[in-house]
């Protein structure tokens, strides 16, 4: 067996498809990416191929993969997120302890050379129940520290009634002008979440408002009296899922609400006319995650709507 490490290239996009359709598969987690959207990836803002990219090759194949990308927080800490993944056939052969002690290393030197005093927290995440993965991070110092569960609402056994009014407050779909108001809205919303971060104008636009899985036709928003937007229920639509599962699905990537507007049914609005949209469209479910210790009491909210749980996801520190 002859292993060989490099960084990533668009050259890899086809096999590292491959590589993560067999990992949907062998861990159910039913995510499913097709070349551009790992291409968009790749393209992350702040993403040096040559320093934040690890490939492992094994005889000339694609064994598996790792990349790094620095979080803004609110939190006292310089967040790194890893993402990583082996192959599953190949496992047991070194391959993942190749790829996570180069992510310790390079986290080091990233926050070395940021010459800040915070202390490094490097994060990562696992489909609950991988086995092999949670005793490989736990060998290289990964702690649990967060579960998630993503749900399901399916559209056309569950079809969604009709969305409440909201006095004093317009429900409409994103238009290009929201973008900007829309990222200090989530920012602030969010602002007090565990581990949510703060997106930077760049990141904002890279991973939802201008990015390919984006759909404006099926973000809702509420906004006041002022025009000013309160509320927010930001989707994505994957194609290649649908490649896969032969149905569309609504991804309700984000839902939040100021704080200064909670407690008065905007997020339950927001998320029936996202469901009525899509079922509108031809849309078989609608999805999300949801954080299981969360402060605001989504997980009940989004169970009465509709959404039942379907997998689990856990996020690890070190």
């Amino acid at each position: 067996m002859d292993l060989q490490t490099r960084p990533l290239s668009r050259a890899d996009l086809p096999a590292w498809v491959e590589l993560l359709e067999v990992c949907a598969l062998v861990h159910r987690t039913g995510e499913h990416y097709a070349v551009e959207d790992l291409a968009e990836d790749l393209e992350t803002p702040g993403l040096d191929l040559d320093r934040d990219t690890l490939a492992v090759l094994c005889d000339g194949r694609l064994a598996g993969y790792a990349t790094l990308a620095v979080r803004e927080t609110t939190e006292p800490v310089f967040r790194i997120g890893l993402d990583a993944a082996v192959h599953p056939e190949l496992r047991g052969r070194g391959i993942g302890t190749t790829l996570l002690s180069w992510a310790i290393r390079t986290a080091e030197a990233r926050r070395a050379a940021a010459e800040t005093e915070l202390p490094l927290n490097l994060r990562t995440g696992l489909p609950e129940l991988d086995l092999y993965g949670e005793r490989l991070l736990a060998r290289h110092g990964f702690t649990a520290v967060r579960w998630f569960t993503e749900l399901t609402w399916d559209l056309a056994e569950n079809p969604p009634g009709p969305a409440p009014e909201l006095p004093g407050l317009t429900l409409r779909t994103y238009r290009d002008e929201d973008e900007e108001p829309l990222r200090l809205l989530r920012n602030a919303t969010f602002a007090d979440h565990w581990g949510a971060g703060q997106w930077t104008v760049e990141q904002w636009q890279h991973y939802k408002t201008r990015s390919r899985s984006f759909r404006p036709d099926l973000t809702w928003l509420a906004l006041d009296a002022d025009g000013t937007p309160v509320g927010l229920a930001l989707t994505q639509y994957f194609e290649a899922d649908t490649a896969a599962t032969g149905h569309r699905d609504a991804w309700i990537d984000t839902v939040g609400t100021a704080a200064s507007h909670r407690k008065r049914g905007i997020a339950s609005a927001l998320i029936r006319r996202v469901a009525r949209t899509a079922a509108d469209l031809g849309f078989r479910t609608a999805s999300l995650g949801v954080d299981s210790a969360s402060p605001t009491g989504a997980d009940t909210l989004y169970r009465s709507l509709g959404f039942e749980a379907v997998r689990g996801f856990v996020s690890y520190d070190r």
